[in-house]
């Protein structure tokens, strides 16, 4: 009798679990992304697999394309990438991922900006020639930026003018809210939302933190570039591969490869399908750079989200010059650049909150290698080049609490050899 209680238990307990999983059943269909190869023409694949071919092959565009056993619901074409959101049951599915046109098929998944929480108060500048300084800037991380020391001898910032004159700055995540006085001068518009259900104001508060440290009058590191808000993360700081997709179509296809651009990152999220890669080669190829968070969950950053070539990926240290516990490490970090305990504009300012407000974690990392990339670009470092420039003109060897598998290297904005 007990025996069988215990298993009565645990069909009701395997039951409850499996319907809050939301397991497929194989009529139930469930929204995929699936990329093609390379060498795959769509219209040829939409042909050669029936179920895609009802909705006729003639004109189709990259919207609803309907089929009797599923829906393509968007096609994502970044240069030689080609990807699209479907919904198909797990027959379909499978027959998908063993077509010789697919290169793999993976659920659309959510996933979060990965952030610390915390709050303050801040700054004062002027310019000199050829310098710019700023005396008690918002943060900390401006002053430890534009020092060869580790720890400066006083909180001023200063870097070669100009900060940054032209250089364009696409921020994907959660909106930036541009009236906020850190972006007077209109060095801040929104440039697309792809969240579906919310407008493309800043709900969250951390793309307009982010963009702050990139580009704020007095917490940003490049006051003069501007910032293109790219809304892919909603109000509880999640997004979807299909957003994300969808946001980076959007910038491939915005970016005038005449321009000085580069893309800020923050998310710091796992790629277990490998899906960024390809989208960063593609990037890169029209001059855009990718700059990205190690992400924050204190492990080594390979298991994370691999390596990448051409990003450059920044890991977190705070204020006496150690390595955040909470930033992910190892080699696959590039460089590290301040991360804790960071001051930048506060998107709530609009309902009468504070100013400035502070977090930490390596998103914010990020947004300060950001800032000193795009000052790089108006200084003669040419796009194909920034990667190594960043990196090159880093300080070695002044951070503690490392791994033996990281690289310890601080990022510096090269003060003197800039303006000197």
């Amino acid at each position: 009798m007990f025996s069988s209680q215990i298993l009565l238990f645990s069909l009701l307990l395997w039951s409850s679990i499996a319907e809050s999983l939301a397991i497929p059943r194989s009529n139930d269909p469930r929204k995929y992304i699936v990329q093609l190869s390379s060498s795959t023409n769509l219209l040829s694949h939409i042909r050669n697999n029936s179920f895609l071919t009802h909705a006729g092959t003639a004109g189709i565009g990259k919207e609803n394309l309907q089929g009797t056993d599923g829906t393509i619901e968007r096609v994502y074409s970044i240069g030689n990438f080609t990807a699209y959101l479907g919904s198909f049951n797990a027959d379909i599915a499978k027959e998908l991922s063993a077509s010789a046109d697919v290169k793999q098929l993976f659920p659309d998944d959510m996933f979060r900006v990965g952030i610390e929480d915390i709050n303050l108060e801040y700054g004062q500048a002027v310019k000199q020639s050829g310098i710019y300084e700023q005396q008690a800037p918002a943060s900390w991380g401006l002053a430890s930026i534009s020092s060869k020391d580790l720890f400066w001898d006083d909180a001023t910032y200063k870097a070669p003018l100009p900060l940054g004159r032209g250089v364009k700055v696409y921020v994907v995540d959660t909106g930036v809210y541009t009236e906020h006085p850190e972006f007077e001068d209109n060095r801040a518009v929104k440039g697309a939302n792809f969240v579906s259900d919310e407008s493309d104001e800043d709900l969250n508060g951390h793309g307009t933190f982010v963009s702050g440290i990139i580009a704020g009058a007095l917490s940003g590191i490049a006051k003069d570039a501007k910032i293109i808000a790219v809304k892919a993360f909603n109000s509880r700081g999640f997004s979807s591969y299909s957003s994300i997709l969808a946001a980076f179509e959007w910038i491939y296809n915005n970016h005038n490869s005449a321009d000085r651009a580069l893309i800020n990152y923050s998310a710091g999220g796992r790629d277990p399908y490998g899906i960024m890669d390809p989208i960063i080669e593609e990037l890169f190829s029209v001059g855009l750079n990718f700059v990205r968070a190690a992400g924050n969950e204190g492990v080594d950053a390979c298991s994370y989200i691999g390596y990448n070539e051409l990003a450059i990926t920044a890991g977190s240290f705070d204020i006496n010059g150690n390595r955040d516990d909470f930033s992910n490490y190892g080699e696959c970090v590039d460089i590290w650049a301040p991360g804790k305990q960071i001051i930048s504009a506060n998107s709530r300012y609009k309902d009468g909150d504070s100013y400035f407000t502070t977090k930490s974690g390596s998103s914010f990392s990020c947004a300060h290698v950001s800032g000193v990339a795009a000052v790089f670009l108006v200084h003669g470092v040419f796009p194909q080049g920034l990667k190594s420039s960043v990196l090159g003109f880093g300080i070695r060897n002044q951070l503690g609490r490392m791994d033996t598998s990281d690289t310890n290297l601080r990022l510096y904005n090269n003060l003197d050899g800039f303006s000197g």
